[in-house]
């Protein structure tokens, strides 16, 4: 069950003090992620939480999830600052599992990172995908996480190419992109009309 909770009111709980934010910093560079990265991706944090099949929630006797922001657009950060982040959603996954992701909420866009697909979209460049959000920070978080494929699709499409870390994500994205063409009404003009 997703939690009732906004992602902003949530992220500014868990980041308040900035301690947070320091444990998962020392996570994350034993697993890879620079601390250049760790600035430019909306600096994540840990949070004690219990997960269930897609959500999480915070709870102070549980163990810990490193927890990362979703933004529906460019991720503010020292280095690009942005004037109203649209905030969707807050990942996590626990630090021995970062294939099992949860969401805070349930309202998230198509990509982890999803400047990079919008900009890829639009200018009809090749995207990078990784297969989970700490692939993504060990990749200096430029390219994107697919979270939700049937959203993604429209901008596959739209896309010069797609490059991958791994096959089984390559296969993923071409099943996604052979899925059939749903059907489309037949559209016609009245007699008369202009």
């Amino acid at each position: 069950m997703p939690s009732m909770n906004e992602p902003r009111e949530t992220w500014d709980r868990i980041t308040g003090d900035g301690e947070a934010q320091s444990k998962a910093l020392v996570l994350l560079k034993r697993q890879g992620v620079t601390f250049q990265t760790f600035l430019k991706c909306g600096s994540p944090a840990v949070a004690q939480g219990v997960t269930n099949k897609n959500y999480w929630e915070i709870n102070n006797n549980a163990a810990p999830l490193i927890v990362l922001p979703v933004y529906d657009g460019p991720v503010p950060s020292i280095y690009w600052p942005v004037d109203d982040p649209v905030l969707c959603d807050l990942v996590a996954w626990r630090q021995n599992d970062p294939h099992n992701w949860h969401f805070l909420v349930g309202d998230y866009p198509a990509f982890l990172g999803q400047f990079w697909a919008d900009d890829a979209a639009f200018v009809h460049d090749n995207i990078t995908l990784y297969s989970t959000p700490l692939d993504w920070l060990r990749g200096d978080g430029s390219g994107s996480v697919v979270l939700d494929w049937d959203l993604a699709r429209p901008d596959f499409l739209q896309m010069g190419g797609i490059v991958t870390e791994n096959m089984s994500l390559g296969e993923r994205a071409l099943s996604c992109l052979r899925q059939p063409e749903p059907n489309l009404p037949e559209v016609s003009v009245l007699m008369g009309a202009s």
